[in-house]
């Protein structure tokens, strides 16, 4: 129980514990990924067309990215887990009004105001692993937590599809409710206060511009952030231009995405076990050396596939898995040295890389959809291009990613 975890770094050493970690890491893909399926049937209940139903997911994210700075101080000010409780409540509420939605309006307000809330849940998450551990410690929590991240991204489409087989598109927005409502009851029995630095008491504004002067000054938070933003753009490529390739390229059935991401997921978990297992006992510098050549294998077969001009699936495949890896072993390294140097102000510096995070994701997003001409070379051409940038990064910034530990 929370009350007989008197030493927080217990957490780290129970099962349970830091299974509810990745719970709470995978609060935002759950709320995300869930009512995919569902939005069809949303279109054409509320009449507003399949463009109009993607707001649903679009606001989400938004009202996640826009929580990053208010939940990053409040957690550094009052907190990690009040924060979290409350967040996990509110998101609670909304997404009870949001399955129960009288108008397509209301369904809107409250999927933005839920991804706010859901924010809390995976922005304090990472707070909490650099409250109890550093370094290739917090390094091996936090692939731990990807680890049950990937299994959830597996596991929630094919559970909201088969709710929206068996009932409605309601139902399928239950999904998110029911898992927030145990997430809420395991927080509280497993994770307890794990904030041991002093609290800030000083003016919210004063607190921003010292939260953010002290990490603008840390180059290694700064170089390290912006690795774990590039890696993750790198692999959303996938998510943004699979399903379309899959119809206009390789004229499969839309469905078959669905097992493709599922395989990308089980890639990632089982670079995630790779990560967690070997960097406690290599390094956090060992690891990311072999992102760095998973980022050239990925590199090079997109080069080889545009210049040729000839991209079979596997081929596609391959590029994508190249760099699914590349990112299992390159983000929960990213997050631990971005979070290493600034304890104090670890909910802020989340906050900021989680922004970066899901910011540089979105240009990639952008830049697949305005550059995408239905065909597979164009698309690896963009993989080239962030994958370069990503390899630069990380090459350039390695001397600053050797931990004190090492």
């Amino acid at each position: 129980m929370a009350g007989q975890l008197s030493n927080a770094e217990h957490i780290a050493s129970r099962p349970f514990a830091v299974w509810t970690l990745g719970g709470l890491f995978a609060a935002n893909a759950v709320g995300l990924d869930s009512p995919l399926v569902a939005v069809p049937e949303i279109a054409t209940y509320f009449d507003v067309g399949q463009g109009g139903a993607q707001l649903i997911i679009v606001l989400f994210l938004a009202g996640y990215a826009a929580g990053h700075i208010p939940v990053g101080i409040l957690g550094d000010r009052f907190g990690r887990r009040p924060v979290i409780l409350i967040g996990l409540a509110l998101a609670a509420l909304l997404s009870l009004i949001a399955v129960f939605a009288p108008t397509f309006e209301v369904l809107l307000i409250a999927r933005f105001l839920q991804g706010i809330a859901t924010c809390a849940a995976g922005l304090l998450s990472r707070a909490v692993i650099r409250d109890i551990a550093s370094g290739a410690r917090a390094s091996k929590l936090t692939s731990s937590a990807m680890m049950v991240l990937a299994v959830l991204i597996i596991v929630t489409p094919l559970l909201a599809s088969y709710l929206l087989y068996v009932f409605d598109w309601r139902h399928v927005l239950m999904v998110t409710f029911l898992y927030v409502v145990i997430l809420f009851w395991l927080t509280v029995i497993f994770i307890p206060e794990t904030m041991h630095t002093e609290r800030h008491s000083n003016h919210p504004w004063q607190q921003f511009r010292l939260s953010l002067d002290a990490f603008l000054k840390s180059a290694q938070s700064v170089r390290a952030s912006l690795l774990g933003a590039l890696a993750f753009a790198t692999f959303f490529i996938f998510s943004a231009a699979g399903a379309s390739l899959v119809v206009d390229v390789y004229k499969l059935p839309a469905a078959s995405f669905g097992i493709l991401f599922a395989l990308m997921a089980f890639i990632q978990l089982a670079a995630s076990a790779y990560n967690s297992r070997i960097v406690a006992k290599q390094g956090t510098a060992f690891v990311l050396k072999r992102a760095a050549v998973m980022s050239g294998i990925g590199i090079a077969l997109s080069i080889g596939g545009f210049v040729s001009g000839y991209v079979p699936l596997t081929l596609f495949l391959l590029t994508a898995a190249a760099f699914t890896i590349a990112h299992a072993l390159t983000l929960p390294n990213s997050i631990a040295l971005t979070l290493d140097p600034l304890p104090k102000t670890a909910g802020f510096t989340s906050a900021i890389h989680g922004m970066l995070q899901t910011g540089i994701a979105a240009i990639a997003g952008v830049v697949v959809s305005l550059a995408y001409d239905a065909t597979a070379e164009t698309v690896l051409r963009i993989y080239s291009a962030f994958g370069l940038v990503t390899l630069i990064v990380l090459i350039s910034g390695r001397r600053l990613f050797l931990s004190p530990a090492e």
